[in-house]
């Protein structure tokens, strides 16, 4: 098959009076460089999405450490999580209490929308949607994808919605009950 690669071409001439008109070419192959300025180019806008993104974005290698982590993660725990236990730094629970482990958790290899709760401080609750991925390359598995969306004010709303069902729903009774009595 036909094949290209970018190349730089220097041509100077030797001055040789054995050999008049001989030239001197350099065939720099940039395959190489071209590859780096891509990489390079991949990290900025890897790290422009992970600097403007309102969902918690972390990157784990294969033993669950934080290895990246997006912006809106330093706003939640006021410093960066990187290097960290991804459990020892977010401490998830499930709604029944009992502690979420990503490894463990990853056994199922994709977890979508899974609700845990958050524990910030003494006494500060966080709703979260939780979905992970292996970040598979043609090397394997390198790591695992958290995306975390906070929920917090979504569940606030339907409390604050299913409580003001509850007390109307006692106030039609007890008019009733008002209205058979009379």
């Amino acid at each position: 098959g036909e094949s290209s690669a970018p190349v730089i071409i220097s041509i100077s001439a030797l001055q040789r009076t054995d050999m008049p008109g001989a030239v001197c070419m350099v065939v720099t192959d940039l395959r190489e460089q071209k590859r780096n300025e891509e990489i390079l180019a991949e990290e900025k806008l890897t790290t422009q999405i992970l600097h403007q993104a309102s969902e918690i974005f972390v990157l784990c290698d294969p033993q669950g450490r934080i290895l990246r982590a997006s912006q809106s993660t330093d706003r939640l725990f006021g410093r960066s999580p990187i290097f960290r236990e991804f459990d020892e730094a977010f401490h998830l629970l499930y709604p029944d209490g009992t502690p979420f482990v990503l490894l463990s958790a990853m056994n199922d290899k994709v977890l979508q929308g899974v609700e845990v709760t958050f524990k910030h401080g003494e006494n500060k609750f966080f709703s979260f949607l939780l979905s992970t991925n292996p970040l598979i390359t043609h090397k394997g598995v390198l790591g695992i994808i958290v995306v975390i969306v906070d929920i917090t004010l979504r569940k606030q709303a339907e409390q604050a919605l299913r409580k003001a069902y509850d007390e109307m729903d006692l106030r039609v009774k007890e008019r009733t009950e008002d209205l058979v009595e009379a």
